[in-house]
């Protein structure tokens, strides 16, 4: 049984006024079966969870928090393994490079940094890299500190002249709040800090709420994370949003004393409206998939095929998922038929659902290969890619 708490009150608020999408059975990602093996205790792998929107401050939360040193032990992400995650850390690049110059600082420190892909976007031979991750690997001019975020130490750097970034680990903690404090309370005032992570706004507006997921416990606005920011006299002081990889947020904060502010642009009402439309596209899909007389197979056992199935549940009786990656071979999802097999058993003959939709850049790729190899039918299910 795996650990967890429920969490009643939104994170950067406090408020208790809050919509729900109730999500029973929800399965947890990153969890690989082998296929030969007859496993009784499957549903062990899912938990009844709820997805709450706090209309005062514009932020999306889970209301069951599950033991996260349980999920990160079956932790399958790679950074350079994804298309979509290099693609955004890209792009992160650029809007640090846009932001900032490495001339005037030190030390560079990656929060959550991985396998320090982003590191080697950069030729930074005078700098101190610093990657702070659980995870943490990289080459031997990165200092790797495995640690998780809520045991992490940065009072080590406060007297050095220093950027910190963090790419898409913000929304994966429980509390939020310390990490930020953490953050500031290390920087100087000429310190620089620059965020990414998914947005909420992006997830109403094209309807991707198929990316819920245990490992996600928060969704900023750029309300939220600014309100969340100024209790520790942080301001941003740019942003920008970035729809390749699940709706990002991206921002830069420093210390300040002039605070900027952001109004509410999501209401609860267009948080429900908007759940409604996706259950409904999904609910549509299914329809026509299940009567139709066409036999499909998957490509792509990305890690959020679950929570596709959980809303198609089409995706769950396919015979067989194509994979690239040969380390998910002969495995299989909790609860999902499908073996996992390589591509090249594929033929021009096969029909095709596209089931591992988590990025616009990946699915893009992976629809462009599979119409230059001429295969018969190929089903996008994403409805605004």
């Amino acid at each position: 049984m795996i650990n967890f708490k429920n969490k009643e009150l939104c994170t950067v608020c406090n408020g208790d006024r809050t919509e729900e999408i109730n999500l029973p059975h929800y399965p947890i990602t990153e969890i690989y079966l082998d296929a030969n093996d007859h496993q009784d205790n499957e549903n062990q792998f899912f938990e009844n969870q709820t997805y709450q929107f706090c209309g005062i401050c514009n932020h999306a939360f889970l209301n069951k928090i599950l033991d996260i040193r349980y999920i990160y032990q079956n932790y399958w992400t790679t950074t350079s393994a994804s298309a979509g995650a290099i693609n955004c850390l890209e792009n992160f690049s650029k809007f640090i490079n846009e932001n900032t110059n490495f001339d005037n600082f030190s030390s560079f420190i990656d929060i959550g940094g991985n396998d320090s892909t982003f590191f080697n976007l950069y030729k930074l031979e005078n700098m101190n890299l610093i990657n702070i991750d659980p995870n943490a690997s990289g080459p031997q001019n990165v200092t790797l500190i495995k640690s998780f975020f809520d045991d992490m130490d940065l009072m080590s750097f406060k007297n050095e002249n220093k950027i910190i970034c963090s790419s898409h680990t913000i929304e994966h903690l429980e509390d939020p709040n310390d990490l930020i404090s953490k953050i500031s309370s290390s920087m100087n005032d000429e310190d620089q800090c620059f965020l990414q992570f998914p947005s909420i706004e992006k997830q109403i507006e094209y309807l991707r709420y198929d990316q819920i997921t245990h490992q996600h416990l928060n969704l900023f606005s750029l309300k939220s994370i600014g309100l969340l920011l100024k209790k520790y006299g942080l301001n941003i002081e740019n942003y920008e949003y970035d729809e390749s990889l699940y709706g990002t947020l991206r921002i830069f904060c420093k210390k300040s004393s002039t605070v900027s502010n952001f109004n509410n642009i999501i209401t609860d009402k267009s948080f429900v409206e908007s759940y409604c439309r996706f259950k409904a596209y999904y609910s549509q899909l299914n329809d026509v998939l299940t009567n139709s007389k066409i036999n499909f197979n998957g490509f792509g056992a990305g890690l959020m095929v679950p929570t596709l199935a959980y809303n198609l549940p089409f995706i769950n009786d396919l015979a067989l998922i194509f994979e690239e990656n040969n380390e998910k071979f002969n495995k299989k999802f909790p609860l999902i038929k499908a073996n996992i097999v390589s591509s090249k058993n594929m033929q021009q003959s096969s029909n095709i659902i596209i089931t591992s939709i988590s990025t616009k850049v990946s699915n893009r790729n992976i629809y462009s290969k599979l119409s230059k190899l001429g295969i018969k039918n190929i089903i996008n299910p994403i409805l605004i890619n």
